[in-house]
Protein backbone atom coordinates (compact mmCIF):
# COMPACT_ATOMS: atom_id res chain seq x y z
CA UNK A 1 0.00 0.00 0.00
CA UNK A 2 1.28 3.46 -0.84
CA UNK A 3 2.39 5.65 2.05
CA UNK A 4 -0.44 8.15 1.53
CA UNK A 5 -3.02 5.43 2.09
CA UNK A 6 -6.49 4.72 0.74
CA UNK A 7 -8.29 7.55 2.54
CA UNK A 8 -7.29 11.15 2.03
CA UNK A 9 -7.94 12.52 5.53
CA UNK A 10 -6.27 15.88 4.80
CA UNK A 11 -4.86 17.78 1.87
CA UNK A 12 -1.29 18.60 0.83
CA UNK A 13 -1.56 22.39 0.60
CA UNK A 14 -2.60 25.33 2.79
CA UNK A 15 -6.18 26.52 2.89
CA UNK A 16 -6.96 28.85 -0.02
CA UNK A 17 -9.72 31.32 -0.73
CA UNK A 18 -10.69 29.89 -4.10
CA UNK A 19 -12.99 32.83 -4.84
CA UNK A 20 -10.03 35.23 -5.03
CA UNK A 21 -8.73 33.31 -8.07
CA UNK A 22 -11.96 33.37 -10.06
CA UNK A 23 -12.33 35.58 -13.15
CA UNK A 24 -16.05 35.80 -12.52
CA UNK A 25 -16.80 38.89 -10.43
CA UNK A 26 -20.36 38.27 -9.43
CA UNK A 27 -22.50 37.73 -6.34
CA UNK A 28 -23.11 34.04 -7.10
CA UNK A 29 -20.52 31.30 -7.59
CA UNK A 30 -20.63 27.60 -8.42
CA UNK A 31 -17.58 25.60 -7.37
CA UNK A 32 -16.60 21.96 -7.86
CA UNK A 33 -14.03 20.61 -5.39
CA UNK A 34 -12.72 17.11 -6.16
CA UNK A 35 -10.64 15.12 -3.68
CA UNK A 36 -9.60 17.96 -1.34
CA UNK A 37 -9.78 15.53 1.59
CA UNK A 38 -10.90 17.95 4.31
CA UNK A 39 -12.74 21.21 4.90
CA UNK A 40 -9.81 23.66 4.85
CA UNK A 41 -10.78 25.45 1.61
CA UNK A 42 -14.43 25.53 2.66
CA UNK A 43 -13.55 27.13 5.99
CA UNK A 44 -11.36 29.79 4.41
CA UNK A 45 -13.97 30.68 1.79
CA UNK A 46 -16.68 30.96 4.44
CA UNK A 47 -14.43 33.17 6.57
CA UNK A 48 -13.61 35.52 3.69
CA UNK A 49 -16.97 35.47 1.92
CA UNK A 50 -18.31 38.95 1.22
CA UNK A 51 -21.73 39.93 2.47
CA UNK A 52 -24.43 39.02 -0.05
CA UNK A 53 -22.29 36.52 -1.97
CA UNK A 54 -24.01 33.23 -2.72
CA UNK A 55 -21.99 30.03 -2.87
CA UNK A 56 -23.03 26.66 -4.20
CA UNK A 57 -20.13 24.28 -3.58
CA UNK A 58 -20.18 20.73 -4.95
CA UNK A 59 -17.84 18.39 -3.07
CA UNK A 60 -16.78 15.08 -4.61
CA UNK A 61 -14.74 12.46 -2.77
CA UNK A 62 -13.94 8.84 -3.50
CA UNK A 63 -15.08 7.52 -0.10
CA UNK A 64 -18.04 8.31 2.14
CA UNK A 65 -15.69 8.12 5.15
CA UNK A 66 -14.16 11.40 3.96
CA UNK A 67 -17.64 12.96 3.74
CA UNK A 68 -18.28 11.95 7.33
CA UNK A 69 -15.05 13.62 8.42
CA UNK A 70 -15.88 16.82 6.52
CA UNK A 71 -19.24 16.99 8.31
CA UNK A 72 -17.53 16.41 11.65
CA UNK A 73 -14.91 19.14 11.16
CA UNK A 74 -17.36 21.66 9.72
CA UNK A 75 -19.66 20.94 12.65
CA UNK A 76 -16.92 21.96 15.10
CA UNK A 77 -16.45 25.24 13.19
CA UNK A 78 -20.15 26.12 13.09
CA UNK A 79 -21.54 24.73 16.34
CA UNK A 80 -22.84 27.16 18.94
CA UNK A 81 -21.71 27.15 22.57
CA UNK A 82 -17.92 26.78 22.11
CA UNK A 83 -15.26 29.37 22.90
CA UNK A 84 -12.66 30.39 20.33
CA UNK A 85 -9.65 28.63 21.88
CA UNK A 86 -11.75 25.61 22.87
CA UNK A 87 -13.14 25.36 19.33
CA UNK A 88 -9.72 25.61 17.67
CA UNK A 89 -8.17 23.07 20.04
CA UNK A 90 -11.02 20.61 19.50
CA UNK A 91 -10.82 21.07 15.73
CA UNK A 92 -7.07 20.40 15.55
CA UNK A 93 -7.35 17.44 17.92
CA UNK A 94 -9.97 15.73 15.75
CA UNK A 95 -8.28 16.81 12.55
CA UNK A 96 -4.75 15.52 12.97
CA UNK A 97 -4.20 13.42 16.10
CA UNK A 98 -4.36 9.64 16.14
CA UNK A 99 -5.31 9.74 19.83
CA UNK A 100 -7.60 12.26 21.51
CA UNK A 101 -8.05 13.97 24.83
CA UNK A 102 -10.96 12.46 26.77
CA UNK A 103 -13.00 15.65 26.34
CA UNK A 104 -12.54 15.51 22.56
CA UNK A 105 -13.61 11.87 22.54
CA UNK A 106 -16.75 12.74 24.50
CA UNK A 107 -17.62 15.35 21.89
CA UNK A 108 -16.96 12.87 19.06
CA UNK A 109 -19.23 10.23 20.61
CA UNK A 110 -21.99 12.77 21.20
CA UNK A 111 -22.11 14.26 17.70
CA UNK A 112 -21.63 10.84 16.08
CA UNK A 113 -25.00 9.77 17.47
CA UNK A 114 -26.55 13.00 16.25
CA UNK A 115 -25.14 12.65 12.72
CA UNK A 116 -26.14 8.98 12.55
CA UNK A 117 -29.76 10.01 13.12
CA UNK A 118 -29.68 12.99 10.76
CA UNK A 119 -28.06 11.21 7.80
CA UNK A 120 -30.97 8.75 7.67
CA UNK A 121 -33.68 11.36 8.31
CA UNK A 122 -35.15 12.68 5.04
CA UNK A 123 -36.11 15.96 6.69
CA UNK A 124 -32.43 16.60 7.53
CA UNK A 125 -30.81 15.67 4.21
CA UNK A 126 -30.28 19.30 3.17
CA UNK A 127 -29.48 20.72 6.62
CA UNK A 128 -26.55 18.73 8.01
CA UNK A 129 -24.59 21.09 10.29
CA UNK A 130 -26.78 23.80 8.83
CA UNK A 131 -25.31 24.14 5.30
CA UNK A 132 -24.36 20.63 4.07
CA UNK A 133 -26.75 18.75 1.78
CA UNK A 134 -26.61 14.96 1.40
CA UNK A 135 -29.74 14.61 -0.74
CA UNK A 136 -27.66 13.90 -3.89
CA UNK A 137 -26.11 10.81 -2.34
CA UNK A 138 -27.60 7.40 -3.02
CA UNK A 139 -29.48 5.53 -0.33
CA UNK A 140 -26.72 2.97 0.09
CA UNK A 141 -24.16 5.77 0.46
CA UNK A 142 -26.16 7.47 3.20
CA UNK A 143 -26.56 4.11 4.91
CA UNK A 144 -22.80 3.63 4.66
CA UNK A 145 -22.27 7.03 6.29
CA UNK A 146 -24.67 5.99 9.03
CA UNK A 147 -22.43 2.96 9.67
CA UNK A 148 -19.38 5.22 9.74
CA UNK A 149 -20.93 7.57 12.30
CA UNK A 150 -22.00 4.66 14.48
CA UNK A 151 -18.52 3.14 14.32
CA UNK A 152 -17.09 6.30 15.88
CA UNK A 153 -18.68 5.56 19.24
CA UNK A 154 -18.76 1.76 19.00
CA UNK A 155 -15.17 0.93 17.99
CA UNK A 156 -13.35 2.31 21.00
CA UNK A 157 -12.78 -1.12 22.51
CA UNK A 158 -11.93 -2.86 19.21
CA UNK A 159 -9.64 -0.29 17.58
CA UNK A 160 -6.05 0.04 18.77
CA UNK A 161 -4.58 3.13 17.02
CA UNK A 162 -1.01 2.50 18.20
CA UNK A 163 -1.01 -1.02 16.82
CA UNK A 164 -2.70 0.08 13.58
CA UNK A 165 -0.07 2.80 13.07
CA UNK A 166 2.81 0.44 13.76
CA UNK A 167 1.44 -2.16 11.32
CA UNK A 168 1.28 0.45 8.57
CA UNK A 169 4.80 1.65 9.31
CA UNK A 170 6.16 -1.88 9.08
CA UNK A 171 4.38 -2.43 5.77
CA UNK A 172 5.72 0.85 4.38
CA UNK A 173 9.33 0.77 5.60
CA UNK A 174 9.91 -3.00 5.65
CA UNK A 175 13.64 -3.56 6.33
CA UNK A 176 14.08 0.17 7.08
CA UNK A 177 11.66 -0.01 10.02
CA UNK A 178 14.43 0.03 12.64
CA UNK A 179 15.71 3.27 11.07
CA UNK A 180 12.28 4.92 10.92
CA UNK A 181 13.38 8.01 12.89
CA UNK A 182 16.27 8.61 10.52
CA UNK A 183 13.91 8.17 7.56
CA UNK A 184 11.55 10.81 8.99
CA UNK A 185 14.47 13.15 9.71
CA UNK A 186 15.65 12.81 6.11
CA UNK A 187 12.15 13.48 4.76
CA UNK A 188 11.90 16.65 6.81
CA UNK A 189 15.35 18.22 6.43
CA UNK A 190 16.21 17.11 2.90
CA UNK A 191 12.78 17.40 1.30
CA UNK A 192 10.05 19.43 3.01
CA UNK A 193 12.18 21.92 4.95
CA UNK A 194 14.43 22.48 1.95
CA UNK A 195 11.45 23.16 -0.30
CA UNK A 196 9.95 25.56 2.21
CA UNK A 197 13.19 27.51 2.51
CA UNK A 198 13.44 27.75 -1.27
CA UNK A 199 9.78 28.25 -1.93
CA UNK A 200 9.39 30.33 -5.08
CA UNK A 201 6.19 32.10 -6.11
CA UNK A 202 5.16 33.94 -9.22
CA UNK A 203 4.45 37.69 -9.15
CA UNK A 204 0.97 39.11 -9.51
CA UNK A 205 1.48 39.93 -13.18
CA UNK A 206 0.26 37.40 -15.73
CA UNK A 207 3.32 37.71 -17.92
CA UNK A 208 5.72 34.82 -17.40
CA UNK A 209 6.71 32.57 -14.60
CA UNK A 210 9.98 33.50 -12.84
CA UNK A 211 12.99 31.30 -12.43
CA UNK A 212 12.20 28.47 -9.99
CA UNK A 213 15.53 29.06 -8.25
CA UNK A 214 14.68 32.67 -7.44
CA UNK A 215 13.24 33.20 -3.98
CA UNK A 216 10.42 35.76 -3.92
CA UNK A 217 9.30 37.38 -0.69
CA UNK A 218 5.71 36.64 0.20
CA UNK A 219 3.16 39.44 0.02
CA UNK A 220 -0.56 39.48 0.77
CA UNK A 221 -1.25 40.01 -2.93
CA UNK A 222 0.46 36.89 -4.27
CA UNK A 223 -0.10 34.52 -1.35
CA UNK A 224 -3.84 34.56 -0.90
CA UNK A 225 -3.41 36.65 2.23
CA UNK A 226 -0.47 34.62 3.57
CA UNK A 227 2.52 36.77 4.47
CA UNK A 228 5.01 34.19 5.66
CA UNK A 229 6.06 30.61 5.21
CA UNK A 230 6.33 29.00 8.64
CA UNK A 231 8.69 26.05 8.69
CA UNK A 232 8.80 25.56 12.44
CA UNK A 233 6.89 22.30 12.58
CA UNK A 234 9.87 19.98 12.17
CA UNK A 235 9.65 18.64 15.73
CA UNK A 236 5.94 17.90 15.37
CA UNK A 237 6.56 16.26 12.00
CA UNK A 238 9.12 13.85 13.44
CA UNK A 239 6.82 12.99 16.35
CA UNK A 240 3.87 12.46 14.00
CA UNK A 241 5.84 10.14 11.72
CA UNK A 242 6.69 7.99 14.74
CA UNK A 243 3.41 7.96 16.70
CA UNK A 244 0.69 9.60 14.57
CA UNK A 245 0.27 12.44 17.06
CA UNK A 246 0.56 15.77 15.23
CA UNK A 247 -0.29 18.51 17.74
CA UNK A 248 0.54 18.84 21.44
CA UNK A 249 -2.51 20.90 22.29
CA UNK A 250 -2.89 20.49 26.05
CA UNK A 251 0.09 19.51 28.11
CA UNK A 252 -2.01 19.01 31.23
CA UNK A 253 -4.26 16.48 29.47
CA UNK A 254 -2.80 13.32 28.00
CA UNK A 255 -4.16 12.20 24.64
CA UNK A 256 -4.84 8.55 25.23
CA UNK A 257 -8.27 7.82 23.70
CA UNK A 258 -8.52 6.49 20.10
CA UNK A 259 -9.58 8.97 17.44
CA UNK A 260 -12.09 6.63 15.86
CA UNK A 261 -12.92 9.16 13.13
CA UNK A 262 -9.56 8.17 11.56
CA UNK A 263 -10.38 4.47 11.75
CA UNK A 264 -11.72 2.79 8.64
CA UNK A 265 -12.22 -0.58 6.99
CA UNK A 266 -10.23 -1.57 3.93
CA UNK A 267 -10.78 -4.58 1.68
CA UNK A 268 -7.72 -6.68 0.80
CA UNK A 269 -7.40 -9.57 -1.62
CA UNK A 270 -5.50 -12.59 -0.37
CA UNK A 271 -5.34 -15.13 -3.17
CA UNK A 272 -8.94 -15.69 -4.28
CA UNK A 273 -10.43 -14.34 -1.07
CA UNK A 274 -11.23 -10.82 0.08
CA UNK A 275 -10.82 -9.71 3.67
CA UNK A 276 -12.10 -6.64 5.46
CA UNK A 277 -9.64 -5.19 7.96
CA UNK A 278 -10.14 -2.43 10.50
CA UNK A 279 -7.24 -0.06 11.00
CA UNK A 280 -5.67 3.25 10.07
CA UNK A 281 -5.47 3.43 6.29
CA UNK A 282 -4.62 7.08 5.84
CA UNK A 283 -1.49 9.12 5.19
CA UNK A 284 1.84 8.20 6.81
CA UNK A 285 4.19 10.52 4.92
CA UNK A 286 3.07 14.17 4.96
CA UNK A 287 0.55 14.64 7.74
CA UNK A 288 -1.93 17.47 8.36
CA UNK A 289 0.79 20.14 8.63
CA UNK A 290 0.51 21.69 5.14
CA UNK A 291 -3.22 22.13 5.68
CA UNK A 292 -2.85 23.74 9.10
CA UNK A 293 0.67 25.01 9.79
CA UNK A 294 2.54 25.50 6.52
CA UNK A 295 1.81 29.22 6.09
CA UNK A 296 0.23 31.98 8.12
CA UNK A 297 -1.47 35.32 7.65
CA UNK A 298 0.53 36.71 10.60
CA UNK A 299 4.04 37.87 9.74
CA UNK A 300 5.04 37.45 13.39
CA UNK A 301 4.82 33.68 13.01
CA UNK A 302 7.53 33.70 10.36
CA UNK A 303 10.14 35.31 12.62
CA UNK A 304 13.40 33.51 13.34
CA UNK A 305 15.42 33.39 16.54
CA UNK A 306 19.03 32.19 16.33
CA UNK A 307 18.36 30.95 12.82
CA UNK A 308 15.36 28.86 13.86
CA UNK A 309 11.63 29.45 13.79
CA UNK A 310 10.35 31.22 16.85
CA UNK A 311 7.07 29.30 16.88
CA UNK A 312 6.53 25.56 16.59
CA UNK A 313 4.01 23.92 14.31
CA UNK A 314 1.38 23.54 17.02
CA UNK A 315 1.54 27.28 17.75
CA UNK A 316 1.19 28.17 14.08
CA UNK A 317 -1.66 25.72 13.55
CA UNK A 318 -3.48 26.99 16.64
CA UNK A 319 -3.13 30.64 15.62
CA UNK A 320 -4.10 29.99 12.01
CA UNK A 321 -7.19 28.10 13.07
CA UNK A 322 -8.20 30.67 15.67
CA UNK A 323 -7.78 33.44 13.11
CA UNK A 324 -10.07 31.74 10.58
CA UNK A 325 -12.68 30.85 13.18
CA UNK A 326 -12.67 34.33 14.69
CA UNK A 327 -13.05 35.88 11.23
CA UNK A 328 -15.94 33.55 10.45
CA UNK A 329 -17.85 34.27 13.65
CA UNK A 330 -17.23 38.02 13.45
CA UNK A 331 -18.57 38.01 9.90
CA UNK A 332 -21.62 36.14 11.15
CA UNK A 333 -22.23 38.84 13.73
CA UNK A 334 -21.72 41.56 11.14
CA UNK A 335 -24.72 40.17 9.25
CA UNK A 336 -26.95 41.37 12.07
CA UNK A 337 -27.44 38.07 13.88
CA UNK A 338 -26.70 37.78 17.56
CA UNK A 339 -24.69 34.96 19.08
CA UNK A 340 -26.98 32.56 20.89
CA UNK A 341 -26.40 32.75 24.63
CA UNK A 342 -26.42 29.28 26.27
CA UNK A 343 -27.72 30.84 29.48
CA UNK A 344 -30.82 32.00 27.61
CA UNK A 345 -31.78 28.60 26.25
CA UNK A 346 -35.04 28.69 28.20
CA UNK A 347 -36.39 32.25 28.01
CA UNK A 348 -39.81 31.24 29.23
CA UNK A 349 -38.60 29.11 32.12
CA UNK A 350 -38.63 30.37 35.71
CA UNK A 351 -35.18 30.19 37.29
CA UNK A 352 -34.60 28.20 40.46
CA UNK A 353 -33.42 31.29 42.31
CA UNK A 354 -36.65 33.16 41.57
CA UNK A 355 -38.69 30.18 42.80
CA UNK A 356 -36.59 30.01 45.98
CA UNK A 357 -37.06 33.72 46.63
CA UNK A 358 -40.83 33.37 46.12
CA UNK A 359 -40.96 30.42 48.51
CA UNK A 360 -38.89 32.36 51.05
CA UNK A 361 -41.22 35.36 50.85
CA UNK A 362 -44.29 33.15 51.20
CA UNK A 363 -42.80 31.35 54.21
CA UNK A 364 -42.00 34.67 55.87
CA UNK A 365 -45.56 35.94 55.36
CA UNK A 366 -47.01 32.69 56.75
CA UNK A 367 -44.86 32.87 59.89
CA UNK A 368 -45.77 36.51 60.49
CA UNK A 369 -49.50 35.65 60.39
CA UNK A 370 -49.32 32.51 62.50
CA UNK A 371 -46.77 33.68 65.09
CA UNK A 372 -46.31 37.47 65.31
CA UNK A 373 -44.00 36.97 68.30
CA UNK A 374 -41.52 35.28 66.03
CA UNK A 375 -40.75 38.48 64.08
CA UNK A 376 -37.29 38.72 65.63
CA UNK A 377 -36.41 35.23 64.33
CA UNK A 378 -37.61 36.17 60.86
CA UNK A 379 -35.60 39.38 60.97
CA UNK A 380 -32.43 37.51 61.94
CA UNK A 381 -33.07 34.94 59.22
CA UNK A 382 -33.50 37.62 56.58
CA UNK A 383 -30.32 39.37 57.71
CA UNK A 384 -28.35 36.13 57.56
CA UNK A 385 -29.49 35.64 53.94
CA UNK A 386 -29.40 39.26 52.88
CA UNK A 387 -27.42 38.59 49.72
CA UNK A 388 -28.34 34.96 49.15
CA UNK A 389 -31.48 33.05 48.34
CA UNK A 390 -32.74 30.46 50.81
CA UNK A 391 -31.04 27.11 50.72
CA UNK A 392 -32.90 23.99 49.71
CA UNK A 393 -33.03 22.70 53.30
CA UNK A 394 -35.01 25.76 54.40
CA UNK A 395 -37.66 25.46 51.71
CA UNK A 396 -40.74 23.25 52.28
CA UNK A 397 -40.56 19.80 50.75
CA UNK A 398 -43.44 20.53 48.36
CA UNK A 399 -41.67 23.55 46.89
CA UNK A 400 -38.38 21.66 46.82
CA UNK A 401 -39.93 18.98 44.61
CA UNK A 402 -41.11 21.61 42.19
CA UNK A 403 -37.75 23.32 42.17
CA UNK A 404 -35.98 20.05 41.51
CA UNK A 405 -38.09 19.43 38.44
CA UNK A 406 -37.53 22.93 37.09
CA UNK A 407 -33.82 22.80 37.91
CA UNK A 408 -33.34 19.57 35.99
CA UNK A 409 -35.29 20.96 33.05
CA UNK A 410 -33.26 24.17 33.07
CA UNK A 411 -29.91 22.32 33.07
CA UNK A 412 -31.08 19.73 30.54
CA UNK A 413 -30.38 16.85 32.93
CA UNK A 414 -32.27 13.58 32.63
CA UNK A 415 -34.41 12.21 35.45
CA UNK A 416 -33.51 9.03 37.24
CA UNK A 417 -35.51 5.92 36.52
CA UNK A 418 -37.16 6.01 39.95
CA UNK A 419 -38.28 9.62 39.50
CA UNK A 420 -39.53 8.85 36.01
CA UNK A 421 -41.74 6.08 37.40
CA UNK A 422 -43.11 8.40 40.09
CA UNK A 423 -44.12 10.88 37.42
CA UNK A 424 -45.57 8.27 35.13
CA UNK A 425 -42.98 8.84 32.43
CA UNK A 426 -42.02 5.85 30.36
CA UNK A 427 -38.35 5.17 30.00
CA UNK A 428 -37.00 6.40 26.67
CA UNK A 429 -34.52 4.23 24.83
CA UNK A 430 -30.96 5.46 25.10
CA UNK A 431 -29.81 7.43 22.09
CA UNK A 432 -33.31 8.50 20.97
CA UNK A 433 -33.53 11.64 23.06
CA UNK A 434 -31.44 14.76 23.07
CA UNK A 435 -30.79 17.17 25.86
CA UNK A 436 -33.07 20.17 26.19
CA UNK A 437 -30.31 22.73 26.03
CA UNK A 438 -28.86 21.55 22.71
CA UNK A 439 -32.27 21.76 21.13
CA UNK A 440 -32.97 25.23 22.47
CA UNK A 441 -36.54 24.12 23.26
CA UNK A 442 -38.61 26.69 25.10
CA UNK A 443 -39.94 24.90 28.15
CA UNK A 444 -42.79 26.76 29.74
CA UNK A 445 -42.90 26.02 33.44
CA UNK A 446 -45.35 27.18 36.04
CA UNK A 447 -44.60 30.55 37.59
CA UNK A 448 -44.36 31.53 41.26
CA UNK A 449 -48.08 32.26 41.95
CA UNK A 450 -48.99 28.79 40.68
CA UNK A 451 -46.43 27.23 42.99
CA UNK A 452 -48.02 29.04 45.91
CA UNK A 453 -51.49 27.87 44.86
CA UNK A 454 -50.34 24.24 44.53
CA UNK A 455 -48.50 23.94 47.84
CA UNK A 456 -51.50 22.26 49.43
CA UNK A 457 -52.08 19.99 46.46
CA UNK A 458 -48.72 18.55 45.48
CA UNK A 459 -50.16 15.61 43.57
CA UNK A 460 -51.90 17.91 41.14
CA UNK A 461 -48.73 19.98 40.82
CA UNK A 462 -46.64 16.89 40.09
CA UNK A 463 -49.18 15.70 37.54
CA UNK A 464 -49.05 19.01 35.70
CA UNK A 465 -45.26 19.07 35.88
CA UNK A 466 -45.07 15.53 34.50
CA UNK A 467 -47.41 16.52 31.65
CA UNK A 468 -45.09 19.39 30.72
CA UNK A 469 -42.10 17.03 30.66
CA UNK A 470 -43.99 14.53 28.50
CA UNK A 471 -44.82 17.28 26.03
CA UNK A 472 -41.18 18.43 25.95
CA UNK A 473 -39.92 14.92 25.24
CA UNK A 474 -42.50 14.51 22.49
CA UNK A 475 -41.44 17.79 20.87
CA UNK A 476 -37.78 16.84 21.06
CA UNK A 477 -38.35 13.46 19.42
CA UNK A 478 -40.45 14.88 16.60
CA UNK A 479 -38.73 18.22 15.91
CA UNK A 480 -35.08 18.63 14.80
CA UNK A 481 -32.81 20.85 16.87
CA UNK A 482 -32.79 24.60 16.30
CA UNK A 483 -29.94 27.06 16.74
CA UNK A 484 -27.41 24.25 17.17
CA UNK A 485 -25.29 25.64 14.31
CA UNK A 486 -24.90 29.16 13.01
CA UNK A 487 -26.81 29.94 9.84
CA UNK A 488 -24.72 31.31 6.96
CA UNK A 489 -27.02 32.80 4.38
CA UNK A 490 -26.49 31.99 0.72
CA UNK A 491 -24.14 29.03 1.25
CA UNK A 492 -24.92 25.45 0.22
CA UNK A 493 -22.39 22.61 0.28
CA UNK A 494 -23.63 19.65 -1.77
CA UNK A 495 -22.11 16.18 -1.42
CA UNK A 496 -21.99 14.30 -4.71
CA UNK A 497 -22.08 10.55 -5.10
CA UNK A 498 -18.59 8.98 -5.22
CA UNK A 499 -19.70 7.16 -8.38
CA UNK A 500 -19.41 10.52 -10.21
CA UNK A 501 -15.65 9.98 -10.14
CA UNK A 502 -16.12 7.55 -13.04
CA UNK A 503 -17.61 10.19 -15.35
CA UNK A 504 -17.23 13.93 -14.78
CA UNK A 505 -18.36 14.90 -18.25
CA UNK A 506 -21.91 15.72 -17.33
CA UNK A 507 -23.03 16.42 -13.79
CA UNK A 508 -26.83 16.69 -13.67
CA UNK A 509 -26.62 18.09 -10.14
CA UNK A 510 -25.01 21.26 -11.54
CA UNK A 511 -27.23 23.74 -13.32
CA UNK A 512 -25.35 26.18 -15.54
CA UNK A 513 -21.62 26.87 -15.57
CA UNK A 514 -18.92 26.38 -12.98
CA UNK A 515 -16.79 29.31 -11.88
CA UNK A 516 -14.05 27.21 -10.26
CA UNK A 517 -12.94 23.59 -10.63
CA UNK A 518 -10.52 22.28 -8.00
CA UNK A 519 -8.54 19.05 -8.40
CA UNK A 520 -6.33 17.61 -5.67
CA UNK A 521 -3.12 15.72 -6.31
CA UNK A 522 -4.98 12.42 -5.90
CA UNK A 523 -7.57 13.42 -8.53
CA UNK A 524 -5.24 15.12 -11.03
CA UNK A 525 -5.70 12.17 -13.40
CA UNK A 526 -9.23 13.45 -14.06
CA UNK A 527 -7.80 16.40 -16.02
CA UNK A 528 -9.01 15.33 -19.46
CA UNK A 529 -11.11 16.85 -22.21
CA UNK A 530 -14.19 15.31 -20.60
CA UNK A 531 -13.74 17.16 -17.29
CA UNK A 532 -17.10 18.89 -16.71
CA UNK A 533 -17.10 19.92 -20.36
CA UNK A 534 -20.80 20.76 -20.26
CA UNK A 535 -20.26 23.18 -17.38
CA UNK A 536 -17.20 25.15 -18.54
CA UNK A 537 -17.33 28.73 -19.76
CA UNK A 538 -14.72 31.40 -20.54
CA UNK A 539 -14.88 32.48 -16.88
CA UNK A 540 -14.10 29.03 -15.47
CA UNK A 541 -10.87 28.74 -13.45
CA UNK A 542 -9.06 25.44 -12.92
CA UNK A 543 -6.88 24.91 -9.84
CA UNK A 544 -4.74 21.77 -9.49
CA UNK A 545 -2.87 20.86 -6.30
CA UNK A 546 0.85 20.30 -6.78
CA UNK A 547 3.02 17.55 -5.26
CA UNK A 548 5.51 19.79 -3.43
CA UNK A 549 4.45 18.54 -0.02
CA UNK A 550 5.04 14.88 -0.82
CA UNK A 551 8.39 13.93 0.72
CA UNK A 552 8.69 10.61 -1.10
CA UNK A 553 9.19 12.51 -4.37
CA UNK A 554 12.50 14.09 -5.31
CA UNK A 555 12.68 17.69 -6.51
CA UNK A 556 13.08 16.47 -10.08
CA UNK A 557 9.99 14.29 -9.73
CA UNK A 558 7.97 17.22 -8.37
CA UNK A 559 9.06 19.38 -11.31
CA UNK A 560 8.24 16.56 -13.73
CA UNK A 561 4.79 16.18 -12.18
CA UNK A 562 4.03 19.88 -12.59
CA UNK A 563 5.30 19.79 -16.19
CA UNK A 564 3.06 16.84 -16.99
CA UNK A 565 0.02 18.52 -15.42
CA UNK A 566 0.70 21.70 -17.38
CA UNK A 567 1.13 19.72 -20.61
CA UNK A 568 -2.09 17.78 -20.04
CA UNK A 569 -3.96 21.00 -19.34
CA UNK A 570 -2.65 22.68 -22.50
CA UNK A 571 -3.60 19.61 -24.54
CA UNK A 572 -7.27 20.02 -23.59
CA UNK A 573 -7.41 23.80 -23.99
CA UNK A 574 -6.32 25.13 -20.58
CA UNK A 575 -3.61 27.81 -20.36
CA UNK A 576 -1.43 28.51 -17.29
CA UNK A 577 -2.21 31.66 -15.35
CA UNK A 578 -0.61 33.37 -12.39
CA UNK A 579 -0.70 33.95 -9.48
CA UNK A 580 -1.96 30.71 -7.96
CA UNK A 581 -2.52 29.60 -4.37
CA UNK A 582 0.45 28.14 -2.53
CA UNK A 583 1.25 24.60 -3.75
CA UNK A 584 -1.22 24.87 -6.64
CA UNK A 585 -1.26 25.38 -10.39
CA UNK A 586 -3.82 27.73 -11.98
CA UNK A 587 -5.32 27.49 -15.47
CA UNK A 588 -8.02 29.22 -17.53
CA UNK A 589 -9.78 28.57 -20.83
CA UNK A 590 -8.12 30.78 -23.43
CA UNK A 591 -10.40 29.92 -26.33
CA UNK A 592 -13.93 28.66 -25.78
Amino acid sequence: MHGHGLFNWWGFSPAADLLSYSDHNDKAYQILIVGAGDHRHLLRMLARKKHGTKLKIFVLEAHVEVYARIILLLGVCLRNGLGLQERATLLLDLWGNLTLRPISKDYLDSVAQEYARDITDASQYDHLVGIVAASKLKYRERDAMDDVFRSWYKLSSEYDPTLAWDVRLRQLLKNRYDNRRADADWAWHMRLSFRLDNFSRSPTADTKRPNNNKKIIATPENRDGYVGICSGWGKEFLEWRHTGHAFNLAMQTKSCVPNTSLASVAVFSVGMEKHRRLGYWGDLLTGPFPATALASTNIELAKLENGRSKYCGTDVAQMNTEYLLETLWEKYNDHGSEKPNPSESFPEAVSVNSMERSASLEQKQTREKENPANENWCSKEDNRHEHNSRTRDEVPMEVKNGMKDANEMERGESFTEKEDQERGISKIQEGNTRDFQSYGTKVKTVDSPEIQDKLDNTDEFKEKQGTVIDECIKIIEEKPPTNVYISIDGVEIILLSPTRMNDLRNLPEIKGYLDIIYLSTASAHLLTSKLAENHISQHTTLLVESARMMPELTDDQVTKYETQITGSAKAVGWSPRYPAPICHLRFWKENI
